[in-house]
């Protein structure tokens, strides 16, 4: 038996709102900075701590895609996330998420 599927392009509609993807929180007009992109999940600045307690744990360093700069708003970072650039975590920076 076969079943046919209709496929439907979202993309148009997610325009400019930044939401975290494991709280919902709004930082679409927001300037704090911080966060990551674990996968193809982006966690916010005030999600993080706690995530990283998991990744800790279970030793999933390897799924930190991209670091906030800290020069950067957590906006931005998955702004930039969005267009393929990302800021891939040096060994000193997992060493660091690992205290």
């Amino acid at each position: 038996m076969s079943r046919e599927f209709t496929f439907v392009d979202l993309t148009s509609l997610l325009g400019d709102t930044i939401l975290c993807d494991l709280c919902n929180a709004d930082y679409t007009d927001s300037d704090e900075t911080g966060g990551m992109l674990f996968g193809s999940y982006g966690v916010c600045p005030k999600c993080m701590p706690t995530f990283m307690e998991g990744v800790n744990k279970y030793e999933e360093h390897h799924a930190i895609k991209s670091l906030c700069p800290p020069d950067m708003s957590h906006r931005d970072f998955i702004y930039a996330a969005r267009r393929d650039e990302m800021f891939p975590p040096t060994a000193e920076q997992i060493e660091e998420l690992k205290k």
